[in-house]
C-alpha cells in the first residue's frame, strides 16, 4: 500500500495529525486525479461532438444536441468502468489460463 492509500483509508483525525506536508501531498493528488478525470470526459464528448459534426457535414447523422451529450456521457461511462475494471478483468483471465 503506498503513501497515498494509506492516507485515505486513515481517519480524518489522524491525517490531521500527520502534518501539513502530508495533508499538501494528498490533497495535490487529489486535485490531478479530479483534473486528468475532467480532462478525459472533456475530451470524451468533444471526440462525440467533432464525429457528428464530421457525419452531419456528410450527410450521414443528424443527430439533435442532447443526443450528442447523452452518447458523450455513456461513452464516458463506459471508458470509465473499462478503465476501472479492465486490470482485474485481465488477472482473471491470465488465472484462468494458467489453470
Amino acid at each position: 500500500m503506498n503513501t497515498l492509500e494509506a492516507n485515505l483509508t486513515r481517519p480524518n483525525s489522524v491525517l490531521k495529525r500527520s502534518g501539513a506536508k502530508d495533508m499538501d501531498i494528498l490533497i495535490r493528488d487529489k486535485l490531478i486525479n479530479r483534473a486528468k478525470s475532467y480532462a478525459w470526459r472533456a475530451g470524451g464528448l468533444l471526440a462525440v461532438m467533432a464525429c457528428n459534426y464530421a457525419l452531419e457535414n456528410v450527410g450521414l447523422l443528424n443527430l439533435p444536441d442532447i443526443a450528442v451529450v447523452v452518447i458523450g456521457l455513456v461513452l464516458n461511462e463506459v471508458t470509465k468502468f473499462l478503465r476501472v475494471n479492465l486490470p482485474d478483468i485481465r488477472a482473471e483471465m491470465a488465472i484462468g489460463e494458467e489453470g
